[in-house]
């Protein structure tokens, strides 16, 4: 009965005689005295007796409308369905037809002027001397065309409004 690998986990019969008699003794200990069970079981056979003659008796008599809901009607599959639409259609075509009494919502735009302050225009000509440089290898109608390509589809606008800002590190503040 003792295997030497498992010697821990194992419990001698020395050990378990011993438990077993600690057990045996707690039980003993803990248990009512003999005198205690004629009462428990007189106790016991009152309470039972009145639920058994409950149980015994009829139940009451239920009233026509509980037996009215209780009740149920053999009805076949297609015969059910059919009832069904024709409780439902009515339902479907309320619930999709409008009220006349609901205003429908417009929205209705309406321009409003807001008053803009035009700001002074000053038109100068700003006229910038820059030094000639000729470029190798492009004649003047090359220059011409190419001049006139870049602006193609370029259409002037009618007012100019310039800005002048004042450059160099020494200016700011």
């Amino acid at each position: 009965m003792h295997n030497s690998n498992n010697a821990d986990e194992q419990l001698t019969e020395r050990e378990l005689d011993e438990m077993l008699r600690i057990t045996t003794r707690i039980i003993d200990a803990s248990a009512p005295p003999e005198s205690y069970w004629p009462g428990y079981h007189a106790r016991l056979k009152d309470k039972l007796t009145p639920a058994h003659r409950a149980s015994v008796t009829k139940p009451p008599r239920s009233s026509w409308i509980t037996g009215f809901f209780r009740a149920s009607i053999s009805v076949p599959v297609p015969v059910s369905a059919a009832l069904m639409l024709i409780f439902m259609l009515p339902l479907l075509l309320l619930s999709r037809t409008r009220e006349p009494g609901i205003p429908q919502i417009q929205v209705v735009h309406v321009p409003v002027e807001v008053p803009v302050v035009q700001e002074k225009i000053v038109t100068r000509v700003v006229y910038r001397r820059t030094p000639q440089r000729s470029r190798p290898g492009i004649t003047a109608a090359q220059e011409d065309s190419t001049f006139a390509r870049t602006l193609d589809g370029f259409k002037p606008t009618e007012e100019i409004k310039l800005t002048v800002i004042k450059g160099g590190a020494t200016n700011e503040r």
